[in-house]
C-alpha cells in the first residue's frame, strides 16, 4: 500500500505527464477501433456465407425436385430468399 501511494502522490505532483499519456491512449483508440471494426465485419460475413453455402447445399435437391414438378421460378426464388433472410435475420 505504501508503494501505491508513492505512485499516487507521484503523478499528483507531475500533472504534466498525465495528459500526455491520455491523449496517446485515446490514439491509440483511434487507431484501433476501426481495426476491431473492420475484424469483426470480416468475421460477421465470413459466417453468413458459410451459413449461406451450407444451406445452398442442403437444399440443392429440393429445388431440383421442385423445378422437375413445375414450380415458378419466381416461387422458388421466394421460398429461397425468404428463408435465408430468415436465418440470416436469426443468427443460423
Amino acid at each position: 500500500m505504501h508503494r501505491a501511494l508513492r505512485r499516487l502522490l507521484h503523478h499528483l505532483r507531475r500533472p504534466t505527464t498525465t495528459p500526455g499519456r491520455r491523449y496517446s491512449y485515446h490514439r491509440l483508440l483511434y487507431l484501433a477501433a476501426p481495426l476491431l471494426l473492420g475484424t469483426v465485419l470480416l468475421l460477421s460475413a465470413a459466417g453468413i456465407h458459410a451459413l449461406m453455402s451450407l444451406t445452398v447445399t442442403r437444399r440443392r435437391k429440393e429445388v431440383g425436385i421442385r423445378t422437375a414438378l413445375g414450380a415458378r421460378p419466381g416461387r422458388l426464388l421466394a421460398s429461397i430468399f425468404s428463408r435465408a433472410a430468415w436465418q440470416v435475420g436469426l443468427g443460423g
